[in-house]
């Protein structure tokens, strides 16, 4: 299928994602900050609980939001933006699931488009208490977002959406199934993360984009748009994604 960008505001930013492996690990080094593929590295040779455990302790520490500004972090703003362009009207009415939610960046940037009815899933129980104490969601799910089925209805949502959760130690590609279950046939999943974690990450880089095709080879979703912007994170491009639901789950 050809590549699709609907969303005006990032059509200037836009390109076309290749097989950018070498390129970004020499791209590393040459700054100066093999920083990004050590931090992959380390992180895929660790439990998904010791991972989450340095976010807690990352949170707890209180650095973590000016952490992320200081690297140029714009995927909560970027990811908000295009499902403020998906859903143009009753957005006050939009149920929203946040998944790998955080301390709450992208539903803050939700709300003021307008959105009010917004949950959220992350198994950081230390984010969760930051993120409530800014009054952004109604539910707030301790979990990890992964193969199992969470404790969600099916269609319960009209749009799940994600900044920067998928990664190594963070979700893995086969929790796109899920994202497909909470949505209601016709809702939608808006989901964004920085690009390099398609070409250096073991699992995003076998599994994630062949997924994402075969879901739309099953009739699961239909691609709305693919958008690959630039300064998403650590001044690198990141890509977002938007899919319309067409079936309650992903069959077996």
């Amino acid at each position: 299928m050809a590549e699709q960008n609907t969303m005006p505001h990032l059509n200037n930013q836009s390109r076309l994602l290749t097989d950018k492996n070498t390129e970004y690990e020499i791209m590393f080094k040459r700054e100066g900050g093999a920083t990004n593929l050590d931090s992959i590295k380390s992180r895929e040779s660790r439990t998904p609980e010791q991972n989450a455990k340095t976010y807690d302790e990352w949170v707890i520490k209180g650095t973590y939001e000016q952490d992320t500004a200081n690297l140029g972090y714009s995927g909560p703003q970027i990811t908000a933006d295009t499902v403020a362009m998906v859903f143009p009207k009753n957005k006050e009415k939009i149920r929203i699931l946040d998944m790998a939610a955080g301390t709450g960046l992208v539903a803050i940037r939700l709300r003021k488009h307008g959105f009010k009815r917004i949950d959220a899933v992350d198994p950081s129980p230390a984010s969760k208490k930051v993120a409530m104490e800014k009054n952004v969601y109604g539910r707030y799910l301790v979990d990890f977002v992964d193969e199992r089925r969470l404790d969600i209805e099916t269609d319960e949502y009209d749009c799940v959406v994600s900044a920067g959760g998928f990664g190594p130690g963070l979700m893995p590609s086969i929790a796109l199934k899920e994202f497909v279950r909470v949505v209601k046939p016709g809702g939608y999943a808006c989901f964004s993360c920085t690009e390099y974690i398609l070409s250096l990450s073991k699992d995003h880089k076998e599994k994630f984009e062949a997924l994402i095709e075969e879901y739309i080879r099953q009739g699961v979703w239909e691609k709305v748009s693919r958008s690959v912007v630039q300064g998403y994170f650590d001044f690198k491009p990141g890509v977002v994604y938007v899919f319309r639901v067409l079936k309650s789950e992903v069959q077996p």
